[in-house]
């Protein structure tokens, strides 16, 4: 990262400046990954409870607004993601309204509705980056993470027109019991296709507190190979700054909304601290009561802990309870 960057890093994180924002466009999919955390039930998964989907989506009209509302708060680096973004029926209208905004965008994706036409259309959008997800090396390892086996040569013939075009990937994995045998094959893809790949390690239960994602976890010596050896790279984006922010920094400089309007101080805590249907995020920021506590208990936290290096709040509770995260207000 360059000197310049850094410097504006610092400046965001010394104000308490909004300068990220994320949005789910949709929960919808075309894959059906055993290990996704969405709060719906997907094909192949072993939910202990079903969830339905009983709010109302955000309209065009509500998302445009809220871009607007966003980009008068200030924030500058935006990711559209889901599900999968891509089959939301006004995708490009709102990827375009982005462009016009004038946001850093990155989308995420699973790669496999990027074809000819897609590719010309994100030539013309001119994204920061896609950030595409890949499930294995074969159609055996994609038909166990997530049932879509016959999607493999999809993906690749994706990915290789990307390429083609000069269009702007990264590359990410889970280290899953379906990945963890083709490391060395999925590293191969993407060294080939010279598109760099972060790995994670770390699946966790879903957003309403089931843990049936753990069942897809990944071996003690898989996870050892992985942080051993140099060609695997375990870590964030460069969009977000690489490995330098990594620690937890709610409240600080993000928020994310989900495909109702729900707006979230970060993508890992989920529990909403207001709604953009009725809140303006612009008041959600400088007044919700919730996340001023919240950034003072993760003060607390790694203050407690000691540690300035990987944490992450939600993932530290959600370790020891194992269930959705529920906001408790001070007595």
């Amino acid at each position: 990262m360059s000197n310049e960057i850094e410097s504006i890093f610092d400046k965001v994180l010394n104000s308490r400046r909004l300068f990220y924002a994320s949005l789910e466009l949709t929960f919808n999919c075309n894959f059906a990954c055993k290990f996704c955390y969405n709060p719906i039930e997907r094909e192949g998964q072993e939910r202990k409870k079903n969830v339905l989907e009983n709010e109302r989506p955000l309209t065009k009209d509500e998302i445009f607004d809220l871009l607007e509302q966003l980009r008068e708060c200030g924030v500058l680096y935006f990711t559209l993601t889901g599900g999968e973004p891509f089959v939301h029926p006004q995708f490009w209208e709102i990827a375009r309204k982005c462009k016009e905004l004038a946001f850093v965008l990155r989308i995420f994706s699973n790669g496999s509705l990027i074809g000819e036409k897609e590719v010309k259309k994100l030539s013309e959008l001119c994204p920061n980056c896609l950030e595409i997800s890949l499930y294995g090396a074969s159609e055996k390892s994609y038909e166990k993470s997530c049932g879509r086996g016959a999607s493999f040569n999809k993906v690749i013939k994706g990915l290789n027109l990307l390429k083609k075009e000069g269009i702007n990937v990264y590359l990410k994995c889970m280290l899953t019991s379906a990945t963890e045998n083709e490391m060395d094959e999925i590293q191969g893809i993407a060294d080939d296709l010279g598109f760099p790949l972060n790995w994670d390690p770390n699946l966790e239960v879903s957003d309403d507190g089931d843990d049936y994602p753990l069942k897809m976890s990944a071996s003690k010596k898989a996870i050892e190979r992985l942080y051993n050896e140099s060609k695997f790279k375990v870590g964030f984006s460069p969009f977000e700054g690489g490995e330098r922010i990594s620690t937890c920094n709610i409240g600080k400089n993000l928020i994310h909304i989900d495909p109702y309007g729900n707006v979230f101080p970060c993508v890992e805590w989920r529990e909403s601290i207001g709604n953009v249907k009725k809140d303006k995020i612009k008041d959600l920021w400088e007044n919700s009561e919730k996340l001023f506590y919240l950034m003072k208990l993760s003060k607390e936290c790694v203050k407690e802990t000691g540690k300035t290096k990987f944490f992450c709040i939600a993932r530290e509770i959600r370790k020891k309870q194992n269930s959705s995260i529920k906001f408790k207000s001070e007595d």
